[in-house]
């Protein structure tokens, strides 16, 4: 375990994932993270909570053949607390824990797959300036193509209305950590964020959902710049029965059941009976 902990430290950066009940998709998500190119020495943690299927023996076969250091820690929480904004909180910790002072941790969903320059463009962001860089999602295309044409529509629309409250934003209130071209999206699929911005904000937010906004949140108030960079890419599932409450999985599912005046998402303009939800396919 000490020479793991060693080869920890000698990365630049540590990629942190919780994961549950995810045997169709975490061989990818690896495999993904091991075809990295430009992304100097990396390491994978992750934290397999609550599982009942064949993850580990899935993450066990996957993991002779990686290039990179891999931590896999497989526990049981307690029920009140087994949910996405606290599995993602104990993954990083772990990463925290056996990152040396001055690294870089990133996260991305067990469902996941990033684009090869992933981890190349969070460092190039941050390189730039950036003390935290959040990525933009895309939709697996074969799952989208299964999708009724009118969600995709909606979401089309709601993400051309975003995009111009962004610009208008922009515009006015100018930030020159964030300039555009940039994207609104605050997604656990694509974080990436020094380690000592990390701990000033306290680390993970304590709250079972929406811990990705909740932790940029809580670094804006200690002044960290925040990039939403447009190079900075990630797949991600569009199954409709997905681990997270309140996930992408929930939101194309609600939005399968509701109509089109529900669509909008909390941070955009909405009528007061609408329900809020992440929107523009993983924001």
């Amino acid at each position: 375990m000490e020479d793991l902990a060693e080869t920890f430290r000698s990365c630049s950066s540590i990629v942190a994932i919780p994961v549950q009940n995810e045997e169709s998709y975490i061989a990818k998500c690896l495999i993904a993270l091991a075809r990295q190119s430009g992304g100097g020495r990396y390491g994978i943690v992750l934290l397999l909570n609550n599982c009942t299927d064949h993850t580990l023996a899935v993450v066990r076969d996957v993991a002779v053949g990686l290039p990179m250091p891999l931590l896999a820690t497989d526990t049981i929480v307690p029920a009140r607390m087994s949910n996405a904004g606290f599995a993602r909180r104990l993954a990083m910790e772990s990463a925290a824990r056996l990152a040396a002072p001055g690294s870089i941790l990133m996260t991305t969903d067990a469902d996941g797959e990033v684009y090869p320059d992933w981890i190349a463009a969070n460092l190039a962001a941050l390189r730039a300036g950036a003390d935290v860089v959040a990525g933009r999602v895309e939709l697996d295309g074969a799952d989208a193509i299964r999708l009724p044409s009118r969600l995709q529509e909606d979401d089309e629309k709601e993400c051309m209305y975003d995009r111009l409250l962004d610009e208008i934003h922009a515009k006015l209130d100018p930030d020159p950590a964030d300039p555009l071209p940039r994207h609104t999206e605050h997604a656990g699929a694509s974080i990436a964020v020094r380690l000592p911005a990390y701990r000033q904000a306290g680390r993970i937010p304590a709250v079972p959902v929406g811990e990705d906004r909740a932790l940029s949140k809580h670094c804006e108030r200690f002044d960290a710049r925040i990039r939403h960079s447009r190079d900075v890419r990630v797949v991600v599932s569009g199954r409709i029965i997905g681990r997270a409450v309140g996930g992408m999985a929930d939101t194309i599912r609600r939005r399968l059941l509701s109509s089109p005046m529900s669509m909008l998402d909390v941070r955009l303009e909405r009528r007061e009976s609408q329900p809020s939800g992440r929107g523009c396919a993983g924001s």
